[in-house]
């Protein structure tokens, strides 16, 4: 019992910075031993299943939540069984059953309504939101998404925020909505240093979609470094739906540099760190950033801002009318 408790409060270290593959392991021993009691047997199933959806391996998660809301059901746990049936929603919508997800996703949001549950209710509306961006719906997805953030807000609740805003991102990829996406990319960071927890190959995929939006396309293939070598050490995996939103903008990036040029950038992106990759991923484009004056160029520019004529400039300045000019 000690072993399943202290994985348990292991979960948020394998679920969003952690090696997946050994929380697995550790887990998969637990239950293989046992425990006994069935409510420590649930919660560490339910950390299981998250950990195999976010390894891309959709029918053992589909038989963990089943299982934890089969254990959950009696006990008259709503905030589990809610917890499930938006984990369940996850699987079916990473297997493209969308109508199974929103099915889920909509008997979550009215359980959590009717018993109270407000941190399952922003979770439900997560996985609703995200749902209906799967399907091309932005303006739903939009507003379940939007109504879990004035709540997740309102109870405090910072990893569920992060969460929102990186699924609202991804509304705004879908819609073409370049500010959007760089507004929700900036607001899932801002929630983190207030304490919350970000899936970090999410935020990052979501930021290489903006960067080639945006045609900072080197920029890009630094964040696909960064972000693959991160998917490597932690064992983890966009689904394949969300994979296929993303795959039009990166055709942009494959057309667009060349392939040396493209493996050099994208070996420099993955010796860098989180705090380097979040610094590129958040750079300015090009066209939207003052332009650089050299020393000279200022004193012009100075000069000029009081008044003064070209004639009187070059003269002050030692150098051509046609310099100033």
């Amino acid at each position: 019992d000690l072993a399943a408790e202290l994985c348990v409060a292991m979960a948020p270290y394998w679920l969003f910075a952690g090696r997946v593959n050994d929380g697995r392991g550790w887990l998969d021993g637990v239950l293989a031993a046992g425990p006994d009691d069935a409510l420590l047997r649930s919660d560490v199933l339910d950390v299981a299943a998250r950990l195999a959806w976010r390894q891309g391996d959709y029918g053992r998660a589909r038989e963990l939540f089943e299982e934890t809301l089969r254990l959950s059901r009696p006990s008259g746990d709503v905030r589990k069984v809610v917890a499930q049936q938006v984990g369940l929603a996850c699987v079916a919508f990473a297997q493209d059953e969308l109508a199974e997800a929103a099915a889920l996703s909509d008997d979550g949001i009215a359980a959590a309504r009717d018993h109270g549950e407000p941190v399952m209710l922003v979770f439900a509306l997560m996985a609703r939101g995200f749902v209906h961006y799967l399907d091309g719906e932005v303006a739903p997805g939009d507003a379940c998404l939007h109504e879990a953030v004035e709540r997740g807000r309102a109870i405090g609740h910072w990893t569920a925020l992060a969460q929102a805003h990186c699924c609202l991102q991804h509304g705004a990829m879908v819609a073409g909505d370049l500010a959007a996406q760089r507004r929700h990319l900036d607001e899932a960071l801002a929630t983190v240093r207030l304490g919350g927890h970000l899936e970090r190959t999410d935020w990052l995929w979501g930021s290489v979609t903006l960067a080639i939006g945006e045609d900072r396309l080197q920029a890009a293939h630094r964040l696909v470094g960064g972000a693959v070598a991160l998917d490597r050490r932690r064992r983890v995996q966009l689904s394949e739906r969300v994979a296929a939103q993303t795959a039009s903008q990166v055709e942009r990036l494959v057309q667009g540099v060349p392939p040396a040029a493209a493996e050099r950038l994208q070996a420099e992106g993955g010796k860098l760190t989180w705090d380097e990759l979040v610094a590129v991923a958040m750079a300015e484009p090009a066209h939207r950033r003052a332009p650089s004056l050299t020393p000279r160029q200022r004193e012009v520019a100075v000069l000029v801002a009081r008044g003064r004529s070209n004639a009187d400039i070059a003269a002050a300045l030692s150098i051509s009318r046609r310099t100033v000019e």
